[in-house]
């Protein structure tokens, strides 16, 4: 059997899976565990005081302020309630002030305010909870204050800490701010200082990799000891425990990450190759590192970091010798030409192909260019390292920063020329799980030849067919029926749907809770759901908490790969239009997508139709006098075969009235669903348009412990008066409505 442990590292990642599935992580819980067996879970708010070991710092910016961020492993608590010490089930970060920070390896005693990490509420959201749970992290000490350090401390961890310090400074001193933070994540590993457009850049484009410690390095700094002393004539021992040594090292001082950790498992497998006189195969190592890895911790599974890192090196190992043609000799210089340039970008597209669906599952977009911008970028990327690294290191070398600086803003420059190109990014969203398995099928299809059969076989003309298929069936979307969510976006509105006709609306996208709720909640969900174009933005009214993602959306979202065509605003008078949607007018103005986004302001009575699903709206009227801007928030009815849908923005008093007229004179009730008015306040959703439309279900979105008391017990007594059954964002994250033929289904995302 060939690689056997290649078919071990998918038993474990099997197993791992399996494991996940079964016993998921309980995110937002951390339990203290006592000797005697009993135990309890820290409260959000909560002050505590801790004993924990220093296992990583960092100073991060907060603020005008920097703040140390001090992780800690092995953490006890004082229980007050039994009087003993408990051991908690993970970690913790410290976040103290500019105080003097700990020796790493010391074992301090910390007090602060405790706060679990936020977990995602939308499709498509950061989970950043899970993300630390996967680091072993249960949660934060805020505000945190040092009491006691004790010794020991690691003298090894210590020393190479002041060293990174050191080196970082130094880049800074050499380099421009800019490119000094590139350096630092490249060659330190440390990402807190790096510049966010320059990683949003290159995010985008597909080379954020370069930025990772991984293979790149493992090469110039560990096989570039190893022979160096080879050539010295140093004993193959010597020489490769030494570049182990050093590697390792380098792995501690940066951080030793899921990319480092692998490249740096793989080159101590190859040493010790050279060691024991076998031969070293990538695939076996690989298999290895993986095994150990889910070992220590299954929910790397979970990890696009662990995916991506694994997954780029099985896509030059696996993918890659099947999509190069054989060598066969020949004079033609047209056919030596192209195969020479096929060899150029196979790498590149065996990587893309082969992560393509963990890309998709984690980012839901992919940079169609970025293919060729690695082919630019990667050649000099050895040049880059070089450079930065004589600088760092060697006293007097500095005048070379300039040579460094000015490729990175070569990097810089193609990106951004990258960016223009027509068709830049493909955002076909997150995948089904079925579609991820036909994907693979496909590629093992491809790789599958009879025995015997000749390796130009596999290059028939049918074969790369399956490629194709295989992109073609991740990058597929199918929709039937009417979807409608309602987004998570604390203190505010946030309505997503797709009508069966296959358009794109969103009514308000706000909050006046969330910041930057559009960067962080509305565009990863869009991205998730695969939708590139918005058909119509409806605005109901200008108050923040209704328009504030939107805003984001018009200064940023052409820049992101999502486009609108149309904000629709409230039919208000002219001068009132001016005064209250100035900054939706201005954001319009200054906004740099092509073609411009156009402008309607709609009526009651306006109806229009989408496939089987028709929209009316019902408010406001005609040249709307009224000064509350909540009274004249836009109200439509939207029905698709049985099912009806009232969405009413922040409506109530003078608006509720009109609206409640309009219903009654259209004779419209029972409804199936009620969007219910301004958060649940009291003012709004009256008695008497509840009897009117007797709502199956009523869905309210707002702010867990909002100023406002919202939703106020009056208004949800009356919803349980007349028996609907209530969905609040908050306890069930984004609500999902799939409309059928003859039936719909609710699904909350918690």
């Amino acid at each position: 059997m060939k690689r056997p442990i290649g078919l071990m590292a998918l038993a474990v990642a099997a197993l791992a899976g399996i494991w996940l599935w079964l016993a998921p992580a309980p995110l937002g819980e951390l339990r203290a565990v006592a000797r005697d067996g009993a135990s309890f879970l820290l409260e959000d708010g909560s002050t505590y005081v801790v004993w924990g070991r220093v296992s990583r710092i960092e100073l991060r910016a907060a603020g005008e302020r920097s703040q140390y961020w001090i992780y800690l492993d092995s953490v006890t608590i004082q229980w007050p309630a039994a009087c003993q010490a408990a051991e908690l089930s993970q970690g913790l970060i410290c976040k103290t002030g500019d105080q003097e920070r700990p020796r790493l390896g010391s074992r301090i005693l910390v007090s602060g305010r405790f706060a679990y990490f936020s977990t995602a509420t939308n499709p498509g959201e950061f989970d950043l909870a899970r993300y630390y749970h996967i680091l072993g992290i249960g949660g934060s000490l805020e505000k945190s204050e040092i009491l006691q350090e004790q010794e020991p401390y690691s003298k090894v961890r210590e020393g190479l800490f002041c060293l990174r310090s050191f080196w970082k400074k130094r880049l800074y001193e050499c380099f421009p701010e800019k490119e000094a933070s590139v350096l630092c994540t490249m060659l330190l590993g440390d990402k807190t200082s790096l510049d966010a457009e320059i990683k949003d850049l290159y995010q985008r484009n597909g080379i954020v990799h370069i930025l990772s410690i991984s293979g790149l390095h493992i090469t110039i700094i560990g096989m570039g000891i190893y022979r160096l002393l080879r050539r010295l004539n140093c004993p193959v021992p010597m020489a490769a425990l030494t570049g182990a040594a050093v590697l390792l090292a380098y792995g501690i001082m940066t951080g030793m990450g899921v990319s480092a950790c692998r490249a740096i498992g793989m080159y101590l497998i190859r040493m010790l190759g050279e060691l024991v006189g076998r031969t070293y195969d990538m695939l076996t190592a690989l298999g290895v590192m993986g095994i150990l890895m889910l070992i220590r911790q299954p929910g790397y599974l979970c990890s696009s970091g662990f995916l991506l890192s694994f997954g780029s090196i099985g896509g030059v190992g696996i993918l890659l010798p099947a999509m190069l043609p054989e060598n066969r000799g020949g004079t033609d210089g047209g056919i030596h030409f192209g195969r020479k340039c096929w060899e150029a970008l196979a790498p590149g597209l065996a990587i893309t192909l082969f992560t393509l669906p963990i890309h998709l599952c984690f980012y839901y977009e992919i940079p169609v260019y970025s293919v060729f911008l690695n082919l630019l970028v990667l050649p000099a990327m050895g040049l880059v390292m070089g450079l930065g690294l004589a600088v760092m290191l060697v006293p007097g070398l500095g005048f070379l920063a300039m040579a460094d600086s000015l490729i990175l803003q070569g990097y810089e420059w193609l990106c951004r020329w990258f960016d223009k190109l027509p068709g830049h990014t493909w955002t076909p969203g997150c995948p089904a799980p079925w579609q991820v398995v036909v994907y693979y099928l496909l590629i093992l299809a491809f790789l599958w030849r009879r025995k015997g059969a000749s390796k130009r076989r596999m290059f028939g003309k049918a074969r790369p067919v399956l490629l194709v298929l295989a992109v073609w069936v991740i990058g597929i979307r199918l929709h039937f029926g009417l979807e409608v969510t309602f987004l998570d976006v604390g203190q505010g509105d946030g309505i997503f749907l797709r009508t069966d006709g296959g358009e794109i609306y969103f009514f308000d996208g706000g909050s006046s809770s969330e910041k930057s709720v559009g960067t962080y909640t509305i565009l990863p969900f869009l991205k998730y759901q695969g939708v590139a174009r918005i058909d119509a933005a409806f605005i109901s009214h200008p108050d923040l908490d209704h328009m504030s993602g939107m805003l984001e959306l018009l200064e940023n979202g052409a820049e992101e790969g999502i486009f609108i065509d149309k904000i629709i605003l409230p039919d208000i008078g002219e001068e009132k239009r001016e005064e209250d949607f100035e900054s939706i007018l201005q954001a319009l103005r200054v906004s740099a997508q092509e073609p411009p986004i156009s402008v309607y302001y709609l009526a009651r009575g306006v109806c229009w139709q989408s496939g089987e699903t028709r929209f009316t709206c019902l408010h406001p009227p005609a040249g709307c006098e009224l000064e509350d801007k909540n009274a004249y928030s836009q109200c439509f009815l939207v029905q698709n075969r049985g099912f009806s849908m009232l969405l009413t923005g922040d409506v109530e008093q003078e608006g509720e009235v009109a609206l409640f007229q309009e219903l009654s004179l259209r004779g419209e009730g029972p409804i199936t669903l009620l969007k219910v008015a301004h958060h649940g306040s009291r003012n709004s959703t009256s008695e008497e348009i509840l009897k009117l439309l007797q709502p199956r279900i009523a869905v309210i979105s707002y702010g867990e412990g909002n100023s406002y008391g919202h939703p106020h017990q009056e208004l949800w007594e009356r919803l349980e008066q007349i028996g609907c059954r209530i969905y609040a964002t908050p306890r069930t994250g984004a609500l999902s409505l799939f409309v059928g033929k003859h039936r719909f289904r609710l699904k909350p995302y918690l």
